[in-house]
């Protein structure tokens, strides 16, 4: 792979490595990759490049992530897909592989133009896309300072905000919030395995409210 390893840039473009002659196509295993040691958790990881790529290119497929994880994504129980708060093709490629919405918002104030823009968005998706089934399972209030020192009027009016725009929309309002935490970062690096505060409870708590708002438990029992 010449120093680069597969990730998404890749994919949206067949397969094809990094590399400068653009050559073969990637292997399936170098695009999908284990996360640590753990044995039912993939990823496929993104690069800084990634967004240069889909300026320089012409004529992205937005269903080719659709594509992939039909093939390839059968065995997997949850597939999410992580996308910036941004219109783009990113966005309109997840909306084709996707059949509901989680919607994390941070009680500021870009959060509340970005919630209506995010409607519109997903409503044009629907007309042009009206057999595919797509829905927002619930809204996520993120970032919401902590239990112990909650944060100021400006976050409390952005919150009151964000809640009735979901509730204007009929989307859920999830019932935990995510709370500011540092333990949230050393548990995505795997660090201070031992001292964590509340953050592996809390998102554990968060995580199966998600998993309920989807029916994923239903399904697998």
């Amino acid at each position: 792979m010449k120093g680069r390893e597969a990730a998404i840039v890749e994919l949206f473009n067949d397969f094809l490595s990094p590399s400068s002659d653009r050559g073969a196509p990637a292997p399936l295993d170098k695009v999908i990759r284990k996360v640590g040691h753990r044995e039912n958790l993939y990823l496929i990881p993104s690069r800084f490049d990634f967004a240069d790529n889909l300026i320089r290119s012409v004529n992205v497929d937005e269903k080719i992530l659709a594509r992939f994880i039909s093939e390839h994504g059968r065995k997997f129980d949850l597939i999410l897909i992580d996308c910036a708060p941004t219109e783009s093709i990113i966005t309109r490629a997840a909306y084709c592989a996707s059949r509901y919405i989680l919607i994390p918002m941070r009680t500021e104030f870009f959060s509340t133009i970005g919630l209506p823009l995010l409607r519109q968005s997903l409503k044009e998706f629907k007309s042009k896309n009206p057999n595919h089934a797509i829905d927002v399972c619930g809204v996520l209030i993120n970032n919401s300072g902590t239990r112990l020192s909650p944060l100021g009027p400006h976050h409390r009016n952005a919150r009151k905000e964000i809640r009735e725009q979901a509730r204007k929309y009929r989307w859920p309002i999830m019932r935990h919030e995510m709370f500011s935490s540092r333990g949230y970062p050393k548990l995505m690096r795997e660090e201070y395995p031992d001292y964590l505060g509340n953050a592996r409870r809390e998102f554990k708590k968060i995580a199966e409210e998600f998993m309920n708002m989807i029916d994923l438990q239903k399904r697998e029992e």
